[in-house]
């Protein structure tokens, strides 16, 4: 194996050293400290941003509906409308709302670290309310569509 750093002088190992990823340990831990704040939120809070996580990913669907029915008939109009895919999670993801997929590994982390009743409900807690709240949003954007004449 190749000692490429032995190469380097001081100023430049400073320089990989800034450049180099975190340690996993480092962003187990940080991962690790986010999911303990996330199982820490008031219940309203999750509740709610998880309600707006439910509307927001429906503009995947959206998006994607309006860029197959205003799209031409084209051998490439199917990658167009996948275009259309990613727009709600980068909103979800941007608005750092509560979506269900993105608070599996986040809120097992703390739980994986002290398995104790207190941390499981408090994953539990976490896990319902904000299924629930994006199934409520989900929902409440398709009863838009279907019945609000949108």
């Amino acid at each position: 194996m190749v000692d490429y750093e032995a190469k380097l002088d001081e100023e430049q190992k400073r320089e990989v050293a800034d450049h180099s990823p975190p340690a996993a340990k480092v962003v187990h831990a940080a991962v690790s400290k986010v999911g303990g704040e996330e199982l820490s939120r008031p219940a309203g809070s999750l509740f709610w941003s998880s309600i707006a996580a439910g509307i927001a990913i429906m503009a995947s669907v959206s998006v994607s509906g309006a860029l197959h029915h205003y799209a031409s008939a084209a051998p490439w109009r199917d990658a167009l409308v996948a275009l259309g895919y990613p727009v709600g999670f980068l909103i979800v993801v941007l608005g750092r709302m509560q979506l269900f997929t993105e608070q599996t590994v986040i809120a097992i982390l703390p739980f994986a670290r002290e398995r104790t009743a207190k941390n499981a409900r408090r994953v539990v807690r976490l896990w319902t309310l904000v299924l629930v709240g994006n199934l409520i949003g989900a929902a409440a954007v398709a009863a838009l569509v279907a019945y609000g004449h949108v």
